[in-house]
């Protein structure tokens, strides 16, 4: 089942986010926790309702159980940023351990995971001519 051909999602949005994920997983390797909340703070405007790509696909998608799937999986990406942010945003207050660090980076992998899922599973619907895009590609 193939997307309306109407329905605008911005592409490069999935891509930039999937960066920030990343790169708060690599700042958590390194405990770098210094940049993690403008990290969040990134992650926060690209995923802003009105240009999330998922959220659009979300509510354009007809299947009731991949829609409930997929707003799950927001639900899970939002909650996982928001501890992240907890847990680095006052190392100096409150120090997190290295098992804390390390838990919080297994927590963001896996929330990267279930996105690269989502956006697949958003790629596999779009039309045919869409996926001959350039940003497509580099997803």
């Amino acid at each position: 089942m193939k997307l309306d051909s109407s329905v605008q999602l911005n592409l490069d949005n999935l891509t930039k986010i999937d960066d920030k994920l990343q790169s708060l997983i690599d700042c958590l390797k390194v405990q770098k926790v210094n940049n993690v909340s403008q990290l969040c703070s990134d992650w926060w405007e690209l995923t802003d309702e009105d240009d999330y790509a998922v959220a659009k696909f979300e509510k354009a998608i007809k299947d009731d159980k991949l829609r409930r799937d997929l707003r799950h999986q927001m639900t899970l990406e939002i909650l996982s940023i928001a501890v992240v942010n907890y847990y680095t945003s006052s190392p100096d207050v409150l120090k997190p351990t290295h098992l804390q660090i390390q838990q919080v980076k297994n927590l963001l992998n896996f929330i990267q995971q279930n996105f690269l899922a989502a956006t697949e599973i958003l790629m596999q619907r779009l039309p045919n001519e869409l996926l001959q895009n350039t940003v497509a590609g580099q997803i």
